[in-house]
């Protein structure tokens, strides 16, 4: 498979790589730390101690740039890896269904009008793609 089937990321790290993919291109420490800013306050040596696990992890790529910056680039995509934890979350709770899943969530937590509109839509043109 491919390489986000291979790599593990914590809920810290995934904060980490939130920002990166927000970004949307090569990134500094100052622009990550912009990043959490919004939704953490980690000091710079949390957010460094868990950016260097990204890099080893081969998540995010690390190159020196000009003076003493250094330039940080995901190497893991945002829609594979989302969609390999999701699938894990599935197969492990819900045997992979995802109709079990939903009407649990549904059950517990209700749904907008909007969001059954949107599924519906997606159902549609689904089975409309089948015929």
């Amino acid at each position: 498979m491919g390489r986000a089937q291979e790599i593990k990321i914590s809920d810290a790290e995934m904060e980490i790589m939130e920002v990166i993919w927000d970004y949307g291109q090569t990134v500094t420490f100052g622009m990550i730390m912009a990043g959490l800013d919004k939704k953490r306050k980690w000091t710079n040596s949390t957010a460094h101690t868990l950016l260097q696990r990204l890099v080893n992890k081969g998540a995010v790529k690390c190159e020196k740039g000009f003076g003493k910056a250094f330039h940080y680039t995901a190497i893991l995509e945002a829609k594979p890896y989302k969609f390999k934890v999701a699938k894990n979350m599935m197969n492990r709770f819900y045997n992979g269904s995802m109709s079990a899943f939903l009407a649990e969530w549904v059950d517990d937590h209700g749904i907008s009008d909007e969001d059954a509109e949107a599924m519906r839509r997606i159902l549609n043109e689904q089975l409309e793609d089948k015929e």
